[in-house]
């Protein structure tokens, strides 16, 4: 499926075990050839705030809001449930992607989300951080 004619593929397609990026799409810890770059989304516990993000590694970068010694907007604000996200081979795609939808209402953002994750569940709840 093809998000607004963007090279970015949707969760759904790249999530396997319980949720967590599987080794091929992990940089981390799959192939150095096979780069993927995430553009995100994370909300706090009643779902009154969003923050959108992109990163090369997913799982370190959602614990680094979690528990990174700096004071941050998700930090401040309890962002910490990852409530959507999709990967891209290509970091200038990522970041056009990031872009965009930090520029979109959010009701818009909130209909992007429920297309993937319609209870909003926390996609990393089963990841080891």
């Amino acid at each position: 499926m093809a998000i607004s004619g963007r090279h970015c593929r949707p969760v759904r397609t790249t999530v396997k075990n319980g949720n967590r990026p599987n080794n091929s799409t992990n940089p981390q810890k799959g192939s150095q050839d096979m780069k993927q770059y995430y553009v995100y989304l994370l909300t706090n516990k009643g779902n009154t705030v969003l923050y959108t993000g992109m990163t090369n590694d997913l799982q370190r970068r959602l614990y680094e809001h979690r528990e990174g010694p700096v004071e941050s907007f998700t930090k401040q604000y309890h962002v910490h449930k990852l409530v959507y996200f999709e990967t891209t081979p290509d970091v200038r795609t990522a970041i056009e992607r990031e872009k965009q939808i930090k520029g979109w209402s959010r009701k818009r953002k909130d209909a992007l989300v429920a297309t993937m994750n319609p209870k909003w569940v926390d996609l990393s709840a089963e990841w080891e951080m």
